[in-house]
C-alpha cells in the first residue's frame, strides 16, 4: 500500500525511523506532498535505504520539464493532482491535463482529485494514466450509506466501485486479473 502523509510525521519521527516504520507496517511507497523536491534528500535516502519506494506529487500546471525530472527520481509512482485545488472540490480532471503530463513522465502515472464517475476514469486512462485513485467520491457513498444502515452501505460502495472498475476494463494489462483502479481517502 501507499501512504500520503504530511511533512510534520515524518519531521517528528525521523526521515529514517519513519520509513522503516512504514515498511514494518506493510507499506510499499510513501507520499508526503508538502516536502518539495529540492528539500527531499534526506527523505529519498532514507526510502532507498529502507527499500520504501518514493512518490513524487505534481499538479496539472508543472511543466513537461519538471514533470520528467520528478519523475525519474520518483522509485514507485508520480501521482498527477487532476485539477488546481482540493479533492472532493466537484471539479473534473481534465483529459487535457493529464495527456500533457503523460506524455512528459517516464513510469507510472497516478491521477487523482476529481474522479468521480466512470467516465472520468475512462478519461484519465484514454490519456494515458495507469492508475485512478478515488477517495472523495467514495467517502461521500460511505458517508451516505452510514446514516442509511449497513447493507445499504455495503450495496452503495459495491455498486459505485463497480462502475468505476468497469470504465477501466479497456485498459488493463491482459497479464493482469485485477484493475489499476484504486481507492484512497
Amino acid at each position: 500500500f501507499n501512504l500520503l502523509v504530511y511533512g510534520n510525521l515524518v519531521h517528528a519521527a525521523g526521515y529514517r525511523v519513519f520509513a522503516d516504520d512504514l515498511v514494518r507496517a506493510g507499506a510499499s511507497s510513501l507520499l508526503v506532498p508538502d516536502i518539495p523536491f529540492e528539500e527531499a534528500a534526506p527523505l529519498r535516502r532514507a526510502c532507498a535505504r529502507a527499500e520504501l519506494g518514493l512518490v513524487h506529487f505534481i499538479g496539472p500546471r508543472t511543466s513537461p520539464e519538471r514533470a520528467l525530472l520528478l519523475s525519474r527520481d520518483a522509485t514507485a509512482f508520480v501521482y498527477l493532482a487532476g485539477h488546481q485545488g482540493v479533492t472532493g472540490a466537484g471539479r473534473s480532471t481534465s483529459g487535457a491535463a493529464v495527456a500533457g503530463i503523460a506524455a512528459a513522465v517516464e513510469g507510472s502515472l497516478a491521477v487523482g482529485f476529481g474522479i468521480r464517475s466512470a467516465g472520468d476514469v475512462h478519461s484519465i486512462f484514454e490519456s494515458g494514466a495507469h492508475v485512478a485513485v478515488v477517495g472523495s467520491v467514495l467517502a461521500t457513498r460511505i458517508e451516505r450509506g452510514l446514516e442509511a444502515g449497513r447493507s445499504v452501505l455495503v450495496a452503495a460502495v459495491r455498486e459505485q466501485i463497480s462502475g468505476l472498475v468497469a470504465a477501466s476494463a479497456p485498459f488493463q494489462d491482459p497479464r493482469s486479473d485485477r484493475s489499476e483502479t484504486c481507492s484512497s481517502s
